[in-house]
């Protein structure tokens, strides 16, 4: 029997994809509900999700590390919001969650339970 191999992600920042979820995108794309600018910032809050899906960087410092201005952010993370992509936590801006429908980071089991909520 071989040894068994490691994963390449082990110990790496890891989050799974939904083909259906990067299908909505990809329909939001081409009906241009979402531009460009909205998939930067949507792509840059992936890179700093924590454990299910939690992004917490305010608009200001989103638009500082993309080379964007905050008016630019806050405009992107609305239509991020509006597509269902995105979710805002609070009232705060900065305080989002990713789409479990779209990505997720954390165990099957809760990715299961979060998306059994969106379904009820």
């Amino acid at each position: 029997r071989p040894p068994r191999r490691k994963s390449p992600y082990s110990g790496k920042r890891f989050m799974m994809l939904s083909q259906e979820g990067l299908s909505d995108l990809t329909a939001q794309l081409a009906a241009r509900a979402l531009g460009m600018q909205a998939v930067r910032v949507l792509i840059a809050m992936m890179e700093r999700a924590d454990f299910r899906n939690r992004v917490e960087e305010s608009h200001k410092d989103l638009a500082s590390r993309l080379g964007m201005s905050q008016q630019d952010v806050s405009k992107a993370a609305i239509a991020l919001r509006d597509a269902g992509l995105i979710d805002q936590l609070g009232n705060r801006r900065g305080m989002y969650r990713i789409s479990p429908r779209l990505a997720w980071k954390g165990d099957v089991e809760t990715l299961d339970a979060e998306l059994d909520k969106r379904r009820a």
